[in-house]
């Protein structure tokens, strides 16, 4: 994959000096389009915050990148293990998408963002079709905004990373509890970076209960059940209801982070238009309390953390959603035999 290493430069850097920049790469995108010159690549300003976001909650800067990339998908993917997560990623992440990723590579960590970010307005009247640039020069300031939202999420995972706190060893569980285990400390690793944007880069929407979630993982069930009458996989049935209500727990703890960082109090009902719906009373009202509680009491991600303290936290998050599951009519158990077993057992919104 084409790439261009830029190197630190002291005198471009516009971030303040006290804060250690990292080093970026540009894969698969063009520098005049991103408002550098191929002869010189000063960083832009834009690209300079980023990189002084991570480095701020960096314990090793020198150890992490930020990957600006024009191929955002290809760009992860070549940086994953073969197997059915590199195989099946993409940009959709239930009703959301995925606006950047943070992974270790050969002792690294590697930021990677979409290019599309920090496209230059200037350089796209220059060199695109009037619609195009138009499109461009519309949505600077929006991508800016996310661009530096996604950078300070991001610096919690690389912070958290370098901690030694998201990789746990789960090998002691039983296969279904490891995957419950493993589903709960992700939710718990995005709870805590987006606990870390601070109110000033946050929409007031974002403490909106997100039904559309709901709304598609309902689907989405209903389409697995469908299709698994005719393929029979049970472990790819258990692979696909797990990975998609995982994305609809995420998008919840995104929810209970920005109330938390709006000032809203733990268990604060929601407007009635959420309360009142099929939605929420069928596949969120029994469980939302347990969930907003439990990750009341953890700390974002650069603050550090007793281990015993996360292993509690994902053991109880745990349990919470194994319960939720459950009520969605999905029941997954470890057998004292060492094997697990997947079933489905009538629910109001799947049947």
């Amino acid at each position: 994959m084409p790439s261009f290493d830029v190197p630190f430069d002291e005198e471009s850097a516009a971030a303040p000096s006290s804060v250690p920049a990292v080093a970026f790469v540009i894969e698969d995108a063009d520098l005049v389009m991103l408002g550098m010159s191929p002869e010189r690549p000063v960083p832009t300003p834009l690209i300079d915050f980023c990189r002084a976001a991570l480095g701020l909650l960096a314990l090793r800067p020198d150890e992490v990148k930020l990957v600006i990339a024009g191929d955002f998908v290809e760009s992860v993917k070549a940086r994953l293990a073969d197997g059915p997560y590199r195989d099946s990623f993409d940009l959709e992440r239930g009703a959301g998408s995925v606006g950047a990723k943070t992974l270790v590579v050969d002792g690294e960590v590697h930021v990677v963002f979409p290019a599309f970010l920090f496209l230059d307005s200037d350089a796209s009247r220059q060199h695109l079709s009037l619609e195009d640039a138009e499109q461009i020069v519309a949505s600077d300031e929006a991508r800016a905004s996310m661009a530096r939202r996604t950078a300070i999420h991001e610096a919690q995972h690389v912070s958290m990373e370098q901690a030694g706190e998201d990789n746990p060893d789960l090998s002691a569980a039983g296969w279904a509890r490891q995957n419950f285990l493993n589903v709960a400390h992700q939710v718990i690793s995005e709870y805590r970076a987006e606990l870390g944007v601070p109110r000033e880069l946050r929409e007031e929407y974002e403490t909106d209960f997100p039904l559309e979630s709901l709304r598609h993982l309902q689907a989405a069930l209903q389409r697995y059940v469908v299709t698994y009458q005719g393929h029979g996989d049970v472990d790819r049935l258990a692979y696909e209801v797990v990975q998609e209500t995982h994305h609809m727990w995420k998008a919840l703890a995104y929810v209970a982070a920005a109330r938390r960082v709006m000032g809203s109090e733990t268990g604060a009902p929601f407007p009635d238009d959420v309360a009142e719906s099929d939605l929420w009373r069928l596949m969120a009202e029994d469980h939302w309390d347990d969930l907003e509680r439990l990750l009341s009491d953890i700390p974002p991600g650069g603050v550090r953390v007793d281990p015993s303290d996360l292993e509690r936290w994902t053991d109880e998050l745990a349990d919470t959603l194994n319960a939720w599951l459950t009520d969605f009519g999905f029941v997954w158990e470890d057998l004292a035999d060492g094997r697990s077993r997947f079933w489905m057992e009538p629910a109001d919104f799947i049947f």
